[in-house]
């Protein structure tokens, strides 16, 4: 933000309100006063209780085909959105916007900035649960998009999850679904996954069957694929020129992203956070890989669980050993022993730090390894990626830092070249992506 433009915003706050503005305050007045100028550009607000990021990421992607692209991801509060529409331009043809609904009356603050004309939700489920107290409160949170988004506009939902396609009677816009459910406008079918890891299915849309293929192991992820698809076909892009972008997009790191290493091992990064109700699929991405393939899943901290915990270890344990050969927890849970003496010391091992972690790996592993890890994001796991990919092991640890390795400079982001360089430019702020047509 430019000082002229700040201290503008300072003096026309005052001369409306009779008062200084705080600087939360005058983020908001900017924010709003941006959007204003920004009619010609077409804004897409994207929320879910999973895979925003993901659909965020590849629905720029492939609307760069045609357009010039800004896309705000990662950080997704009120307060950033405000900041970061600042930063749009009136060149910017589409702006692709990931909006939080982590608690009550976030997205009606948001929407009152953004004034979306397309809406993508993605997923409901107990994600903040200390927040909503109740899947009621979460639908109704995330029906506040699907009612926002202007009339001449258009609503995409997941018609897989009843919760989301329940939404469409508040809808003022045009509504389509996506999904594998039978006649959804935009249909999944023959959905695989390839011994690399590749996710692959067929697209089908009203006559239209196209064939997409891209580096994704997780089909638990395809609501947030086909919302991108969808979005960026209603724009005007075909089906055929987004299947041929697919292949080239790069996930973010972090969200169930793959990674073959060099030695043979395979490991998918799943560390930014990890709510007790969809482990499960997390630990379903295995089964896509060979079963002679050696499987071990590293577990950090569970999320947003009502109730005993006690009864959660036991259900995730199951839920685990019933696709894995092994399940590493790091920073063992109370009631661990139990786990311990039902399963076995060698299914079930513990360790208070990645660096113990890391050196029963490099002890105990296979170059033929699968390796799930799965988190949240307090437990950095993902810094065991860092020495398995040829850079110097961090050695900060216990790791008081908020932001995820990726982006750190003790991380993926030291010296001069960064690991994951778009991600960096994510957690930095606005990413604008030229028109490549």
């Amino acid at each position: 933000m430019s000082i002229d433009r700040f201290w503008g915003g300072r003096l026309a706050f005052f001369l409306r309100n009779g008062r200084k503005p705080s600087r939360e305050e005058l983020d908001f007045w900017l924010g709003r006063r941006a959007r204003d100028q920004l009619e010609t550009v077409r804004f897409v607000g994207i929320t879910g209780s999973g895979g925003k990021s993901t659909c965020a990421s590849l629905l720029q992607h492939l609307l760069c085909l045609d357009y010039a692209v800004a896309g705000s991801l990662l950080e997704n509060t009120t307060r950033v959105l405000a900041q970061r529409l600042r930063n749009i331009s009136q060149h910017d043809q589409f702006a692709v916007m990931e909006m939080s609904g982590h608690k009550p009356g976030v997205l009606e603050e948001s929407c009152d900035l953004i004034r979306p004309h397309m809406g993508i939700v993605i997923s409901v489920s107990q994600d903040h649960y200390s927040n909503f107290r109740g899947i009621e409160n979460t639908i109704k949170e995330k029906t506040t998009l699907v009612r926002r988004v202007a009339a001449d506009g258009c609503v995409l939902l997941n018609a897989d999850d009843p919760a989301v396609t329940g939404m469409a009677a508040s809808a003022q816009a045009r509504v389509m679904t996506f999904g594998r459910l039978a006649g959804a406008d935009y249909q999944a079918v023959d959905v695989q996954q390839s011994e690399r890891g590749w996710l692959t299915f067929t697209c089908t849309h009203q006559s239209q069957s196209v064939q997409f293929a891209l580096p994704v192991p997780a089909p638990h992820l395809l609501p947030s694929i086909l919302g991108a698809i969808a979005c960026a076909h209603q724009a005007g892009i075909s089906l055929e020129r987004l299947a041929r972008q697919t292949a080239s997009y790069q996930p973010l790191p972090g969200r169930c992203s793959l990674h073959s290493l060099e030695d043979g091992r395979t490991v998918i990064c799943d560390t930014v956070k990890a709510p007790f109700g969809t482990l499960s699929l997390a630990f379903d991405l295995l089964n896509g890989f060979p079963r002679h393939r050696p499987r071990r899943i590293v577990l950090g901290n569970v999320s947003d669980y009502p109730g005993s915990w006690t009864p959660k270890m036991k259900r995730l344990s199951e839920q685990a050993l019933s696709v894995a050969d092994q399940l590493i927890f790091h920073r063992p849970p109370s009631g661990i022993d139990r786990i311990v003496k039902r399963y076995g010391a060698e299914r079930v091992k513990s360790f208070q730090t990645v660096a113990e972690i890391q050196a029963f790996l490099q002890r105990e592993g296979t170059d033929e390894d699968v390796i799930l890890l799965k988190s949240s994001g307090v437990n950095h796991l993902e810094s065991l990626l860092i020495p398995w990919m040829g850079e110097p092991a961090c050695m900060r640890e216990p790791c008081a830092r908020e932001n995820s390795c990726f982006s750190c400079e003790h991380g993926f982001a030291r010296g001069t070249v960064p690991s994951f360089p778009q991600y960096l430019h994510y957690c930095r702020g606005l990413v604008r992506q030229p028109r490549q047509g």
